[in-house]
């Protein structure tokens, strides 16, 4: 999740946004009559009148629009739709409409630090200062002291940037506004703890992994398209080098409920550009649902990284953290539905400015779930309780009716036997 403004710098990002001339639309005007958009890729799922259902009560609870897929091997693939990408002219959204990632990002910047691991380049535990230059190590809080791994689970002590001012240079300059801005930011801040002693989840960790990474690699953004995208085939998935960015054909526009009140402004422009140039290593990508699908599926079942890898990175950081949401793990979020430890599931999830991103594997059933939208998370706390609940009752689905086929076969066989018998 991408770092929480306090009210001081709230007021100043509201401020710099109301010096602009944007029309504010109702968001409830916007929600009377969205038009909707299914596809299923193999064939027709049978519960896909209830995924869709989950998705319009969602859209309709304050979300512009959302993209959703749903895939098991039983029942394949669901790709189902709901409201505007664009609303200015009713722009619906498509199942290949593309969203920001937000903070999953994060698990592609790990996974790379993972596939240097298994390559013998990267050591978890050596200390950052030894894969990173003293221009950078000497300018950050323990930059001499936290290793790879504190860095990977959030144990580094590491401070986020200082807010208010950033904040305000950030919506002043977004066209100019690089990762050696919030270099520089960090560099004023103290230390938050001694590494290893406690957790502190923030964004600047991933920009230094995303540092190293360049080190090794030469550039980290070359290594994401040239060992990730394009192996696994995700041709509508982009970063820093993929033509056409920082506004790809098919993105969906950006809204921003800057007062709370229900209504919304258009801030894609901005948005897109400062997400470009500022968000290195811990945001900034952007994604179709089915691209997400092939990433975390390709993750988990071992098409990318080492399985020795694969259990460092889902290794709990610190005693009672075990299933803490945003980086239980190193960069791999451990998930315990509530029904039992044969469900553990995986998965990576983000909000910020460009909205809320969620992508989730469970093994126990080969369920993928992967879905966006495209309001701000800024002032929208409400809003984050219904799109997690989005995965919740999806899950229940899938569980609830699988139980419901079995015991309907347990049904007849016991019929049949009976009848054998008798």
């Amino acid at each position: 999740m991408k770092k929480t403004i306090n009210k001081i710098g709230f007021c100043i990002l509201a401020a710099c946004f109301s010096l602009k001339t944007i029309q504010a639309s109702p968001l409830s005007e916007v929600n009377d009559s969205p038009p909707i958009v299914r596809q299923s890729e193999d064939q027709p799922n049978p519960y896909a009148p209830l995924y869709q259902d989950i998705l319009d009560r969602a859209r309709r609870k304050g979300f512009p629009g959302l993209v959703a897929l749903v895939r098991t091997p039983e029942e394949g693939t669901w790709i189902g739709t709901s409201g505007y990408a664009r609303i200015e002219d009713r722009a619906p959204m498509r199942p290949e409409t593309l969203f920001w990632s937000e903070s999953v990002a994060k698990t592609y910047t790990a996974a790379a630090v993972f596939m240097l691991r298994d390559q013998g380049l990267i050591d978890l535990d050596t200390k950052i200062d030894f894969y990173l230059p003293a221009a950078i190590s000497d300018r950050v809080p323990n930059g001499h002291k936290a290793t790879v791994r504190q860095l990977l689970n959030h144990t580094s002590g590491i401070p986020e940037s200082d807010e208010t001012h950033a904040i305000m240079r950030m919506w002043n300059n977004p066209y100019d506004w690089t990762w050696r801005d919030e270099l520089e930011e960090l560099s004023k801040e103290k230390p938050l703890f001694e590494p290893g002693t406690d957790r502190h989840y923030d964004n600047m960790n991933y920009l230094l992994l995303a540092l190293i990474i360049d080190e090794l690699t030469g550039s980290h953004a070359g290594f994401f398209s040239m060992q990730i995208f394009q192996p696994l085939e995700m041709w509508n998935t982009y970063y820093k080098n993929e033509p056409g960015m920082p506004r790809p054909a098919g993105l969906a526009d950006i809204y921003f409920d800057r007062y709370g009140d229900g209504h919304i402004e258009n801030i894609t422009d901005e948005i897109c550009h400062l997400e470009h140039n500022s968000d290195y290593g811990f945001s900034g990508i952007v994604a179709d649902m089915a691209d997400r699908a092939r990433f975390i599926e390709a993750l988990v079942k071992g098409g990318l990284i080492s399985q020795d890898s694969w259990k460092e990175m889902t290794t709990p950081c610190l005693p009672g953290y075990e299933f803490e949401w945003a980086g239980a793990g190193l960069g791999m979020i451990p998930y315990t539905d509530n029904r039992g430890a044969k469900h553990i599931a995986y998965e990576g999830a983000g909000s910020g400015m460009p909205g809320f991103s969620y992508i989730f594997h469970m093994p126990s059933l080969g369920l993928t779930v992967c879905y966006s939208t495209n309001i701000a998370s800024r002032n929208n706390a409400d809003l984050r309780t219904v799109f997690d609940q989005i995965r919740v009752d999806i899950i229940d689905v899938v569980m609830n009716q699988r139980a419901k086929r079995q015991a309907v076969g347990t049904a007849i066989s016991r019929a049949k036997k009976k009848r054998k018998l008798g």
